[in-house]
């Protein structure tokens, strides 16, 4: 074998490698890309599906259904704020979310929440009731909602656990809002 075509091969070796390493690198790209978006497809069918049976349950007065949802695996926790919620003799719906998350530790969002809650209530933003923990700046308006404590009373914030990757939640009509509590409550 000749030096020249030693050096060629050589030469052959390294595009080869070179080649591989890019269709490698766009194959990745490409795979993160996709999951990327089938993670926002099923973000997207979860919230259209939660505020589809919310509304239509809320409007149907007397109905009480266990519905189960399947949001993106990344998150772990729901949590719903009432921001029409009135307690006896406190008219401020961020005093009263205030106070309810101020009961509640182990929810690693817990100023975003808050500071969501205080833009929405202070500075007239867009209405959000709905907010997948973590890291809980994922935020949606499900519709008018009423919530119900582990206790079955009225509160004005409370956060949703997930089973397996599911959600569970009894959702009753009001006629003009639904209430929503855990099949446990």
């Amino acid at each position: 074998m000749g030096r020249a075509q030693i050096q060629s091969q050589v030469l052959v070796y390294i595009l080869a490698v070179i080649i591989m390493a890019m269709i490698l690198i766009f194959g990745y790209k490409a795979l993160i890309d996709m999951k990327d978006r089938a993670r926002m497809a099923q973000l997207i069918q979860f919230r259209s599906e939660l505020k589809s049976e919310i509304t239509s349950i809320g409007l149907d007065y007397g109905t009480s259904k266990l519905e189960s949802f399947r949001p993106p695996a990344d998150y772990r926790q729901v949590c719903f704020v009432n921001l029409d919620h009135t307690y006896e003799g406190v008219n401020d719906a961020l005093l009263q979310v205030e106070e309810d998350l101020a009961q509640v530790e182990y929810i690693r969002g817990r100023a975003i929440i808050k500071d969501g809650v205080r833009d929405m209530v202070s500075n007239g933003l867009v209405r959000k009731n709905m907010f997948l923990c973590p890291p809980c700046s994922d935020q949606e308006y499900v519709g008018n909602i009423t919530i119900l404590d582990k206790d079955g009373a009225d509160t004005a914030f409370r956060c949703f656990g997930l089973s397996q990757g599911t959600l569970t939640l009894r959702i009753s009509g009001l006629g003009d809002r639904a209430e929503i509590s855990s099949d446990k409550s």
